[in-house]
């Protein structure tokens, strides 16, 4: 996922599951040293939330399936995207 900062420690989110191919589009915003944001998609699983420290680089968060409300528990971690050739 991609990063844009609006200002006031507020940033616009986008990016494409891997797995389906889907977009996502989200909001983020940083507080005490969190990272906190969700991202929505229009196919499964639906809705991305969590928060990640942004010293540790690692968070935790969940995913809610859109077709049958499951909510299941995710770890995230941060990771340099690579170049483009």
């Amino acid at each position: 996922f991609f990063a844009l900062p609006t200002g006031g420690d507020q940033l616009v989110l986008t990016g494409q599951s891997l797995t389906f191919g889907d977009s996502f589009s989200g909001s983020g915003y940083v507080s005490g040293g969190q990272f906190v944001f969700t991202l929505a998609s229009g196919l499964l699983p639906g809705l991305l939330e969590g928060a990640i420290n942004l010293s540790t680089q690692q968070g935790a968060g969940s995913a809610t399936f859109a077709d049958n409300g499951e909510i299941v528990t995710l770890t995230y971690s941060i990771v340099a995207c690579p170049p483009t050739q």
